[in-house]
């Protein structure tokens, strides 16, 4: 008789079903997915995520804000914070190999309006926003706010805002909206 020792099994793939790159604002939930195949199929045993740190060292996920569902196929991330912002793995493992995919994930800033604002239809209301940045991530490059609706949140309000960088690691951040009407009802961040 013949004994192979060969694995009859198929390395482990892993395709992203978030996009690479995630944009999502402070307070918001985010979920990064992934879809699996390998023979035998992946377990949620070997199924990891981590964030990875400035060194590319992956961190374990251990806050409670961290959640895997669908055999850890999927990373929810609640309540959205400025320190949640950088690069996410999935790593499979099986007997038969590896596979991972990385996911970016950017936090688009701290709100801080300063007061509610109430505005009258047909006339105008202006708000100004703070935002502070981590400035080792960001040192070097232009500050650049932009303003959107919980509504729809991944689209910016065009040719709105101003921005005002104080050289330092806080930006300020101004938008007039005119001639209101009913439709301008809502939250800005």
């Amino acid at each position: 008789a013949v004994v192979s020792t060969q694995s009859t099994g198929v390395e482990p793939e892993i395709f992203r079903v978030t996009g690479l790159m995630t944009f999502k604002a402070v307070g918001q939930s985010v979920i990064l997915s992934v879809t699996v195949n390998g023979s035998p199929i992946p377990t949620a045993d070997d199924i990891t995520w981590a964030k990875m740190d400035s060194r590319n060292i992956p961190m374990p996920l251990s806050h409670d804000r961290f959640e895997l569902n669908n055999g850890n196929k999927e990373l929810t991330i609640s309540n959205l914070e400025i320190s949640d912002e950088g690069w996410y793995k999935c790593l499979v493992k099986t007997d038969e190999g590896k596979a991972e995919a990385p996911f970016l994930l950017y936090i688009l800033g701290m709100r801080s309006i300063q007061e509610s604002a109430v505005g009258v239809v047909g006339n105008s209301v202006t708000m100004s926003c703070a935002a502070t940045y981590v400035e080792n991530v960001y040192s070097g490059t232009e500050t650049v706010i932009n303003w959107y609706r919980y509504e729809d949140p991944d689209t910016p309000l065009d040719g709105l805002s101003q921005t005002e960088d104080s050289g330092t690691s806080t930006a300020t951040s101004v938008i007039t909206l005119t001639d209101l009407d009913w439709s301008d009802e809502g939250e800005y961040f």
